[in-house]
């Protein structure tokens, strides 16, 4: 598995500066603002998931179930962070 996680980090930091379009699922547990959500390159249950910090609770109450452009700012092991702009 440490080795599977290295080669996952690696993938994830290829993919800094990229923009991919994000389906939103949803809001993070416990969160009014951070949104969870998936690329086309990514699967329920099997990836990892994007994050995205939404502007205003009223903007990530409207996204769940929109796509937007969203360019990734950093990587973890599994998952991604970005931010909206498009």
């Amino acid at each position: 598995m440490e080795r599977q996680a290295l080669v996952s980090l690696e993938a994830n930091r290829g993919r800094l500066g990229t923009r991919v379009p994000v389906l939103f699922e949803g809001l993070r547990t416990g969160s009014e603002r951070m949104l969870v959500g998936r690329a086309p390159f990514q699967a329920p249950e099997v990836d990892g998931a994007i994050e995205v910090e939404a502007g205003s609770a009223a903007e990530a109450a409207a996204l769940p179930g929109a796509i937007r452009l969203v360019e990734i700012t950093a990587a973890d092991v599994y998952d991604l962070r970005g931010k909206i702009i498009g």
